[in-house]
């Protein structure tokens, strides 16, 4: 029986744990959100601008994004497909993390079940 306790205590702490966290989150989300608001406020075109920088940065550190620089005043045809060598790798990639999380689900369905017990009535007890 305190087996079953500690695993409702466990998750009920995973609980209390989550709901702390997604509430922390929340808070910050509505700071930040109210902080832009101000700066969007103050110098619209300023806000936009930096941010419009921020993410093209971001864009550009991406594992799919190459980029190519060419001397001024060149007139440049490009016809894009992907790489294969990084879509191969992206697929690979892809294709680990399913296994671990497939195998991680059943590990936690295997820890989950295995305090199961079968408590309907058997054909056998209604004889």
């Amino acid at each position: 029986m305190a087996l079953v306790s500690g695993e409702v205590s466990e998750i009920l702490n995973r609980a209390q744990s989550y709901a702390t966290g997604r509430v922390s989150e929340s808070i910050a989300d509505l700071e930040q959100f109210k902080a832009k608001q101000a700066q969007f406020e103050a110098n619209p075109m300023l806000m936009v601008a930096r941010d419009w920088s921020l993410a093209m940065g971001e864009f550009l550190e991406k594992d799919f994004v190459s980029t190519m620089y060419l001397p001024e005043e060149v007139q440049a045809e490009l016809i894009i497909s992907a790489d294969p060598d990084i879509e191969a790798e992206r697929l690979r990639q892809k294709r680990r993390k399913e296994a671990v999380d497939a195998m991680l689900k059943r590990r936690e369905d295997l820890t989950r079940n295995s305090f199961k017990t079968d408590r309907g009535i058997q054909a056998e007890d209604a004889e």
